[in-house]
């Protein structure tokens, strides 16, 4: 027996950090917005527990938590996703959320989608990989969270299309979101950037864009060299481009030279 899911990848433009008693209460807000690419997650009954990516072996620890909280029987997970872990696709939280819907199918658990997504995203708190990817993830869509204590709460933006992007490489979500001098000033500019697209009447695209590179430099996200070349080569020929959160990677609403394209997609986390 063997059972499978997908959850979107999901691109984060602008957050900042909500600290709660417990890891279901923490959580970030934002705006950020799915696309047709993601993880596929395949679960079946195993001899002795194991998660394969691409056929290896690999230790995700959000994955491990939520299995651990859905059952005590040793599963097989084998993932699969066309794009890189660890580079600003919330692929940790992809992974977690299409796990936890494929062993909930596998083993007839019962548990709502909304419970199997509060497992998930108080998961990723615990390790410390992500902190709003998983709402986003269960909802799909371009959305934007801006309600404090209510992390699977969002409100969708209506914006669709295609995003184009280029991945220079990883950047570890842990050692942003656990800096608190790097916090204080992600939610500065993060609050600043929420209200400046919250007071536009129908925010575009490329007016997050626009937010989102101000984060990027007000934040101190926007560090690495290649990332900073290539947004300022796009905005110089009158595109819109942006730093994805958190990844060393670009991403803007029109084509550019080496970038790759995806789909805005309002499909959220479903069982194959």
């Amino acid at each position: 027996m063997r059972a499978s899911a997908f959850a979107p990848a999901n691109l984060s433009c602008i957050f900042r950090i909500v600290r709660g008693d417990t890891p279901e209460t923490t959580h970030s807000l934002g705006i950020g917005f799915t696309i047709d690419k993601g993880v596929t997650a395949t679960a079946s009954l195993a001899s002795k527990a194991e998660v394969l990516l691409h056929g290896k072996h690999v230790v995700i620890s959000p994955v491990s938590i939520v299995l651990a909280r859905l059952t005590d029987k040793p599963l097989l997970i084998e993932l699969s996703s066309e794009l890189l872990f660890g580079c600003g696709f919330g692929l940790s939280g992809a992974a977690t959320l299409a796990s936890a819907y494929a062993v909930n199918a596998l083993l007839s658990l019962g548990k709502t989608a909304e419970q199997l997504a509060m497992l998930s995203h108080a998961a990723e708190v615990m390790a410390h990989t992500g902190l709003g990817d998983i709402t986003a993830q269960y909802l799909g869509g371009f959305l934007m969270k801006s309600m404090p204590g209510s992390p699977l709460e969002a409100e969708r933006l209506g914006i669709t299309g295609k995003a184009y992007y280029k991945v220079f490489g990883p950047l570890d979500t842990a050692s942003v979101i656990t800096d608190r001098a790097k916090e204080k000033l992600i939610n500065m500019a993060g609050e600043k950037a929420l209200e400046a697209v919250s007071s536009l009447p129908h925010p575009s695209f490329p007016d997050i864009l626009k937010v989102s590179l101000q984060f990027a430099e007000e934040s101190g996200l926007l560090a690495d060299k290649q990332v900073r070349e290539l947004v300022g080569t796009i905005t110089s020929r009158g595109g819109h481009a942006s730093m994805i959160m958190l990844g060393n990677a670009v991403f803007s609403d029109s084509q550019f030279k080496g970038c790759e394209e995806a789909m805005i997609s309002e499909q959220g986390a479903y069982v194959l």
